[in-house]
């Protein structure tokens, strides 16, 4: 017997979120817009607004920003169809990621603040977590807010340690690493990078792996060892390439070509920092833009041109 229209939705959902777990995310991609196209017909507005946020979320991963912009209006519309202040909650972390890659960071803590304010009025938790958490304390990080991120990094793994939601956890642990490599703090920031590329091996999830490679592929560099730096930052970018999370890839190949601009291998670093520049500047990513020109100067001073 054929499945009705809800048990139809619902499978749709599920099987691209599996997809999603397994490295299929364009897949995935495809049946959540089916399963969004169900709810849809349902007029069941609250899981039309979820699972437009998790593709918006998806998109974001892969660096489709410009699908991104349409998906994020998506979901306020979808959220206020459904009247659920959560569901607005979300789409304001959604917008406040897409800003922050657009190199917007400032307008992107407004929307961050925007659903804490939510999250304080209308949630029995007052705080962003999991992936809205991991996005605030990063973009909290990026504009030198190094404290606010700190506290927001280990109230939101404290809330995921609680929850079992083990990707999130390593994610965490990643954000704190950076927190403590940007303070100079190098014991805690190795233990941290060790740790969670540890716990993403064993995870069986290739988007948590690829950030874990990426984050221990950086230690590595600021640990002086441009070496053994290259060869976790070479996984990571085939594996970021193999699945098409872009915006890691693009983060991989500038720090591949800081690892072999320390190796002595100048002309091949500028080649892998202008691939990074040419797909940064394809799908929009400005903040990868903003990285990348300065990496350039640093090029230019040291060459002495």
């Amino acid at each position: 017997m054929a499945p009705d229209d809800s048990a139809r939705a619902w499978i749709l959902h599920e099987v691209a979120t599996s997809l999603q777990l397994l490295g299929r995310p364009r897949e995935a991609a495809g049946i959540f817009r089916r399963a969004l196209a169900a709810f849809e017909h349902r007029e069941d507005w609250h899981m039309a607004a979820v699972t437009c946020q998790n593709l918006a979320e998806l998109y974001l991963r892969l660096g489709a920003l410009a699908v991104c912009d349409g998906l994020v209006s998506k979901c306020f519309a979808l959220a206020q169809q459904a009247d659920d202040r959560e569901d607005e909650l979300v789409a304001e972390t959604l917008r406040g990621a897409l800003l922050y890659l657009k190199g917007e960071g400032v307008d992107a803590l407004v929307c961050f603040r925007n659903a804490l304010t939510i999250a304080e009025e209308a949630t029995p938790l007052p705080f962003l977590y999991s992936s809205s958490g991991l996005k605030y304390a990063e973009a909290l990080l990026e504009l030198g807010q190094v404290e606010e991120a700190d506290q927001v990094s280990r109230m939101n793994l404290r809330i995921c340690k609680e929850a079992s939601w083990h990707a999130d956890v390593v994610q965490c642990r990643i954000g704190l690493a950076d927190i403590a490599l940007r303070r100079h703090e190098a014991g805690i920031a190795e233990r941290g990078y060790v740790e969670a590329l540890a716990a993403a091996k064993r995870l069986s999830r290739r988007d948590v792996l690829v950030v874990a490679l990426l984050g221990y592929g950086r230690w590595l560099l600021y640990d002086a060892q441009p070496l053994e730096s290259e060869v976790v930052l070479k996984e990571c970018i085939k594996l970021a390439a193999l699945s098409g999370y872009r915006l890691s890839e693009i983060d991989a190949r500038v720090a591949y070509s800081d690892a072999l601009l320390a190796l002595g291998e100048a002309e091949h670093a500028l080649s892998e920092l202008t691939v990074a520049e040419e797909i940064a500047i394809e799908i929009g990513y400005g903040l990868a833009v903003d990285r990348i020109r300065l990496a350039r100067e640093g090029y230019d001073a040291g060459s002495g041109s």
